[in-house]
């Protein structure tokens, strides 16, 4: 771990939602996720509402910079199931453990986590899943790969 300012982790809430686009679009190329063209901001700005809104999705601060974000979705699935959206670590915070903080907290209210990893994907985020516990998932997708982790597996 690196010297530096403490880093907290806490609930998302909407009043974040335009600091957690603006680390989104830092973090875009490495996930990848298209932020082109005007009704992009809109798009994921309607993504980012509804993960902020359930409780159940993370920030990271770091002298009052946003320097991480866990998205997750509940939307279609049974209580404490979600899927992970999206999750970013800003790059001068990476290698402090905030990207697994985040998860943790995911994890302390869910049953179920889901999450699809881009082919595409330049951060190792299939690596880091499956050192976190996920496992990964015999079905096929067009883009990328499936992980699932369940509470007590």
């Amino acid at each position: 771990m690196q010297n530096g300012p403490a880093i907290g982790v806490r609930v998302a809430s909407s009043g974040d939602k335009a600091d957690i686009f603006a680390l989104l679009k830092d973090c875009a190329k490495e996930i990848p996720v298209a932020l082109d063209g005007d009704e992009a901001e809109g798009r994921f700005g309607d993504i980012i509402e509804c993960c902020c809104q359930n409780g159940a999705s993370f920030v990271a601060m770091a002298d009052e910079r946003f320097v991480g974000f866990l998205l997750t979705n509940s939307s279609g699935f049974r209580s404490g199931e979600r899927k992970i959206e999206y999750g970013g670590v800003a790059s001068d915070y990476r290698c402090r453990g905030i990207f697994p903080r985040m998860l943790d907290k995911a994890k302390a209210i869910s049953v179920r986590l889901d999450a699809v990893v881009n082919d595409a994907n330049k951060c190792g985020m299939a690596d880091r899943l499956i050192k976190v516990g996920f496992r990964e998932l015999s079905r096929t997708l067009d883009n990328g790969r499936a992980f699932r982790w369940r509470a007590g597996a």
